[in-house]
């Protein structure tokens, strides 16, 4: 019977460890970038992938004798501690960033600081065991802060859970982003994992997830543009096609212009012109937060689509992103100013085609930028480009 867990135990995590590998390998263009999200997916692979290493290795060096299977058992049991602790930080903290668009500093300082104080706590646990003992004999057994890992554990899945709840119910479109690709697998491994003996899932099933959740980021970025990060054309394409048919159907879509924006690129050069977008893209979405998507549209053009047809709530946001813009130029960190054109309608989209809505918007913005021009002078817009 022993041989047919040792077998078990074995091949699910060798498949693992092959997928984990394949994973690593299918996206090497992705490790390349200095990202964030892409370095908290690394970091998730890694440590399940070397789970799926030293669970069968512990499962095997149970029982035998000596000083070595002694030693070698506390470092694979501490590895998958830590590893099944950080891979859940890790996962909180990369669904955060990616629909939030920023990590929520008190939030990510909180994760952290949990995550820092469980493997600090399995160091200790080395020569002072509290979470997990191994006997002379070689044999493995809990004691009372290994329910304290379990909890947390617990509480970094449940709190990504409220968080997509949350974003969902604030408007934001998820079309793309499928949660349960990730979450479904984990789950399913462990209850499999914690009713049967024998059985080793939860390192495998957390990269069948990783593939699911790799794959999702990948079909993601058909809608998104490359140098804002923003969704592109295509997105706002595929939403007025996705609310044809919807009851939910009425947003308030503004079209947004940097003005002066030739200039910029006429003194500065193109890259500074690419780092003005960049700024712009930063800032409005920063400005709308969670209630909407914001939409790089053509070149200088912004798009944002929020959910909501509240007169208030949209003077509030448009308050919001002039008030990003203010404070951008008041740091006094750039070569250059920068200050947009607005226009923006309520519609809905059932009963009013994208291209109607992008054309009444467009020439709403127009409308503000002639102003604009009218009360600034050549030499005033000048002066905001800073040497």
């Amino acid at each position: 019977m022993e041989n047919i867990y040792t077998v078990s135990i074995l091949s699910t995590n060798f498949l693992g460890c092959m997928l984990g590998l394949t994973l690593y390998v299918a996206n090497s263009w992705r490790w390349k970038r200095d990202d964030l999200e892409n370095t908290l997916l690394i970091l998730m692979l890694v440590l399940v992938g070397g789970t799926c290493i030293t669970e069968p290795c512990a499962f095997m060096m149970m029982g035998k004798e000596g000083m070595l299977a002694h030693i070698a058992l506390y470092v694979c049991d501490t590895w998958t501690y830590a590893s099944d602790l950080v891979s859940g930080a890790c996962w909180l903290f990369f669904i955060i960033y990616h629909l939030n668009g920023e990590m929520i500093k008190p939030v990510g300082i909180f994760i952290k600081a949990v995550a820092g104080a469980g493997v600090l706590l399995l160091i200790i646990n080395l020569f002072t065991p509290v979470v997990f003992r191994i006997g002379w004999d070689n044999s493995y057994e809990r004691l009372p802060l290994f329910y304290l890992y379990l909890i947390v554990d617990m509480l970094f899945l449940v709190s990504s859970l409220i968080f997509y709840i949350y974003i969902r119910l604030k408007g934001r479109r998820l079309k793309f982003f499928f949660f349960w690709v990730y979450m479904l697998p984990i789950v399913i491994g462990t209850a499999i994992q914690t009713r049967v003996f024998g059985i080793s899932l939860i390192a495998p099933t957390l990269l069948i997830g990783l593939t699911g959740l790799m794959s999702t980021i990948q079909n993601e970025l058909i809608f998104k543009d490359k140098l804002t990060g923003l969704y592109n054309r295509y997105y706002l394409d595929q939403l007025g096609e996705e609310f044809k048919n919807s009851r939910d159907a009425e947003y308030t879509f503004i079209m947004i212009d940097i003005n002066d924006f030739k200039s910029i690129n006429d003194r500065f050069g193109h890259l500074i012109g690419d780092r003005a977008i960049i700024d712009t893209a930063r800032i409005l979405r920063k400005s709308i937060g969670t209630a909407g998507a914001a939409i790089r549209y053509a070149g200088d053009e912004f798009v944002i689509a929020l959910s909501t047809k509240n007169q208030i709530d949209t003077d509030i946001f448009i308050t919001n992103i002039r008030k990003g813009f203010e404070d951008f130029n008041a740091t006094g960190e750039h070569p250059y100013d920068l200050n947009v054109s607005m226009g923006y309608s309520v519609v809905n989209l059932m009963e009013t085609g994208i291209d109607e809505v992008m054309n009444r918007i467009d020439r709403l913005m127009y409308e503000d930028k002639k102003k604009y021009y009218e009360t600034h002078t050549h030499m005033e817009r000048r002066k905001g480009e800073k040497r």
